[in-house]
């Protein structure tokens, strides 16, 4: 089953956006939110694909309901809740609460039920399709099947080189603060954490891949204007870290 994608209708006018949250300030919020989810989980030592699964069903929830009805924090721990029992991984429901009062602040009594109907209006207002696919294993196979799953790159910021690989399944993990999980499909999310290692930035030098006899990523059903789409979102994402900071 493929991720359900948001339409172009919902992604011109959020319903956060209808109740008249400027879109700077829906998607900061979004961003906080997604960071602190990835702080939990990583605190509560739970799998990647827990956390990216939670931050995907998060973004997805504000595609159709507004930041102005719900309260955001009790939708990041319901996701979470959601997202271990979809990935299958054990989760401690006091811990999960306990870990989000750190990250957060210290809150009411009654967190248990609003936590457990912040997961139930997740399933209900995206009907239940809640399946995610991930795109980590898609990038491994690309860069495998281009043979450079084990190619370095060079650090501008100190005199080693890193692996293409984990700086791929860096922008992955990071561009799950931003909606592209929601916009576009997983093959398409994978060839652009690959894109990104072709462009000069300020951390690493670019990686040179063959544009000849045909651009690298038509290989993989992906075109151009696609992946410089969500590449700009992870750009803008860095470019605009500090204001959303801890």
């Amino acid at each position: 089953m493929l991720n359900p994608l948001a339409s172009d209708e919902l992604v011109q006018c959020t319903p956060s956006r209808l109740d008249g949250v400027p879109v700077e300030t829906e998607d900061a919020i979004c961003v906080l939110a997604c960071r602190r989810i990835q702080q939990a989980g990583a605190i509560l030592g739970l799998p990647q694909a827990a956390m990216a699964t939670a931050q995907v069903l998060f973004r997805r929830f504000w595609f159709v309901a507004s930041i102005k009805r719900f309260d955001v924090r009790t939708v990041s721990e319901g996701t979470l809740l959601l997202a271990c029992k979809l990935v299958e991984v054990p989760l401690s429901f006091r811990e999960m609460l306990l870990v989000f009062d750190y990250l957060y602040g210290r809150r009411a009594d009654d967190a248990r039920d609003a936590v457990l109907t912040a997961e139930m209006q997740v399933l209900k207002r995206l009907g239940f399709h809640v399946h995610v696919e991930l795109p980590y294993a898609l990038m491994i196979n690309y860069l495998q099947t281009m043979g450079i799953l084990h190619a370095t790159i060079a650090s501008k910021h100190a005199p080693i080189r890193v692996k293409c690989v984990q700086v791929a399944w860096n922008y992955l993990s990071d561009a799950l603060q931003t909606p592209v999980y929601c916009l576009f499909p997983v093959h398409t999310i994978a060839c652009a954490s690959i894109y990104l290692l072709t462009l000069e930035n300020a951390w690493y030098e670019a990686l040179a891949l063959p544009m000849e006899p045909r651009p690298w990523w038509e290989l993989f059903d992906t075109t151009r204007p696609e992946l410089r789409a969500v590449g700009s979102h992870v750009m803008h994402l860095y470019a605009t870290s500090e204001a959303v900071s801890q």
